[in-house]
């Protein structure tokens, strides 16, 4: 996990490294929105990173975006964002890539003039599209219950996971986790976000009904960082007197060895979220 990617934006890393590899005859541009990205370098010759100057998002997919891909005769716009912020369709032929449909599915959590500008742009938006990628077939018929779009208008591409991610040897994996978070002995891990739908609150409390002395054997391990509802997870484990048994890995994001390892010594891995387009 790079430190500036969420889910989404650790997605979009990954097609940034790998695509231009796929087919050298193809040139890509990739568009950025104010300031580059931190240690990132072009992956091959036939890639180009594009930084325009610093526009409010809207305007960055209404204004700078449609006129760069006029300019440079853009043969296919991708859109990995579910749209952008305000779903302006682009000047060219676009694909856009849905996540999933996390505002609509919760519409109370989220201010009421972006969920209207939502329902109002968004199927206007996807039925203009040469292909609506979706990450999973979940997300396809979430889609498919709010706008009536036929089943050739979608690809399902499940994400993956990246080169070399898996297992550590214990010794190892125990003397990072020894190091990097004083962990020992067995643990719940869960990893993730800590906004609403992610759950975690809920885990905390049933952890808390686990009898004594298994909460002695097992800690809880929450990784992620502060975000969203985090103080409230906070605030729930100091209510229930849980501090002794809950570690909170934050504030930064593990790096990614350090999920790796945090994978390869968990008793159990628990993932309460109530809703994900293709939660890895």
């Amino acid at each position: 996990m790079k430190d500036w990617a969420t889910g989404i934006g650790n997605y979009v890393h990954n097609l940034l490294e790998r695509l231009p590899g796929l087919d050298p005859t193809i040139d890509y541009y990739f568009l950025r929105n104010g300031r580059p990205i931190d240690g990132f370098e072009v992956p091959a010759p036939n890639a180009q990173f594009i930084v325009s100057p610093e526009y409010p998002d809207d305007r960055w997919e209404q204004e700078f975006v449609p006129s760069f891909l006029q300019a440079y005769e853009i043969d296919l716009f991708h859109s990995p964002r579910s749209g952008f912020i305000a779903f302006w369709p682009p000047s060219r032929p676009y694909v856009v890539t849905l996540h999933d449909l996390i505002p609509l599915m919760f519409p109370e959590k989220y201010p009421a003039q972006w969920i209207q500008l939502i329902r109002e742009r968004m199927p206007v938006y996807l039925s203009g599209t040469e292909k609506i990628i979706a990450v999973s077939h979940s997300v396809k018929k979430d889609i498919q219950k709010l706008i009536p779009l036929e089943d050739d208008r979608f690809q399902v591409i499940h994400q993956g996971l990246e080169t070399g991610y898996g297992p550590v040897p214990e010794r190892t994996a125990r003397a990072r986790l020894r190091e990097r978070f004083k962990l020992e002995g067995e643990y719940i891990f869960y990893i993730g976000g800590f906004s609403f739908r992610k759950n975690v609150t809920t885990l905390v409390k049933a952890y808390s009904l686990l009898p004594e002395h298994l909460r002695k054997v097992y800690q809880l391990v929450l990784g992620g960082y502060r975000s969203d509802d985090f103080d409230e997870a906070v605030g729930c484990v100091n209510d229930l007197g849980l501090q002794e048994h809950v570690l909170f890995t934050g504030p930064a994001r593990c790096s990614d060895e350090d999920v790796r390892c945090l994978h390869s010594q968990a008793s159990l891995f628990v993932y309460p979220s109530i809703y994900e387009g293709f939660g890895l």
